[in-house]
């Protein structure tokens, strides 16, 4: 399996590649929709933790480059903490 790269060498990357990179788009025809969401749920849990945590950072290089923000840090998680009074 090939190693996921820092998002900064991604980010490199992309724009050396400025978007020649050619990806095959594979798709299927389903019966109905229940058939598609087990289908798409089928094959997130067929790959590795380190392989969803790949695509979803995939996505959001995807998402950020379209949006001409591939240059700003990435949005990160909001942090929440509540403080609870127990009885």
């Amino acid at each position: 399996m090939k190693k996921n790269l820092p998002i900064e060498n991604t980010r490199k990357l992309l724009k050396q590649w400025d978007c020649k990179v050619k990806r095959k788009i594979y798709f299927r025809k389903f019966k109905n929709y229940m058939e598609a969401e087990r289908a798409e749920l089928d094959f997130w849990l067929s790959l590795k933790p380190e392989e969803r945590v790949g695509a979803v950072d995939s996505c959001l290089l995807d998402s950020l480059r379209l949006k001409g923000k591939l240059n700003e840090s990435p949005p990160r998680l909001q942090g929440v903490c509540r403080i609870l009074k127990r009885p």
